[in-house]
């Protein structure tokens, strides 16, 4: 039976039935070729940096272009501490015109984007990063992971669909490149967090914004199956929610989008 009342919701926290798993705020770093927790990331000490000094010397290729005179790399990294982002990427840019397979080059380039809001470019420049070397596409794809679970964790801090619809991208990109439970999962619950407060709304929505509100309930189907052995309970509730959240939507649409 439709019904013009938004539906309730379970609750929004999938991390309260993550039994066993590991917590979301734990820290985890890139460790001999895999996402490790930082308090299992350790080296012997008998480690060559350690016993002879090795460590305080660092050495990245730079690029030199004999038609500008310039060091594109290093010219990027020193225009990044300047917090002159955009020119930092015009340089990374360059110097990736150069040499594609650049190493960090591209992951820098995205990162970059990402902290001046292209998600987009961010995404492209990750792929461009697997397309010049495919060996790279697990840890690429464990790159936007990691910006992904940041953003979601940003979006429960701040409650903004905006927060949730940035993981939402990020996540996608990673499981384009390497699909993974991980990535579904959080793609999934974002899209839920993004979702649920407009439910409460209903009664103020236009049409595009329940043509949304549906790209975001197909999104939560799609990819909670795939992805709910990372915390079976959370993806329970969600998706015991969805039949009654699709009436609404439904109804919704039909009074709405003539």
């Amino acid at each position: 039976m439709l019904t013009q009342d938004p539906p309730t919701q379970p609750s929004s926290d999938p991390h309260a039935a993550r039994k066993g798993a590991r917590p979301l705020d734990d820290t985890v770093c890139w460790f001999e070729g895999r996402w490790t927790p930082l308090a299992d990331a350790k080296v012997s000490i008998m480690t060559h940096s350690f016993l002879y000094g090795t460590a305080v010397f660092e050495g990245i290729r730079a690029y030199w272009n004999s038609d500008d005179e310039q060091l594109y790399l290093l010219k990027a990294q020193n225009e990044r501490k300047a917090g002159q982002l955009d020119a930092a990427i015009a340089s990374l840019r360059k110097g990736l015109e150069l040499d594609p397979k650049a190493p960090g080059a591209n992951l820098l380039l995205a990162q970059m984007n990402v902290d001046t809001g292209k998600l987009d470019e961010a995404i492209a420049a990750v792929k461009a990063d697997v397309a010049a070397d495919p060996t790279n596409k697990e840890r690429n794809a464990n790159f936007l992971l990691g910006l992904g679970s940041n953003a979601y964790k940003a979006g429960v801090a701040s409650k903004k669909p905006e927060d949730f619809q940035k993981a939402i991208k990020l996540l996608q990109g990673s499981d384009e490149i390497n699909p993974s439970a991980n990535a579904k999962f959080f793609l999934a619950v974002s899209a839920y967090q993004a979702l649920a407060p407009s439910l409460q709304q209903g009664k103020s929505w236009k049409c595009a914004d329940a043509r949304s509100a549906e790209a975001l309930l197909t999104l939560v189907s799609a990819n909670m199956p795939g992805g709910g052995s990372v915390s079976p309970e959370a993806a329970g509730q969600i998706m015991s929610a969805v039949p009654q959240a699709q009436q609404y939507i439904d109804a919704q649409s039909k009074r709405l989008c003539k």
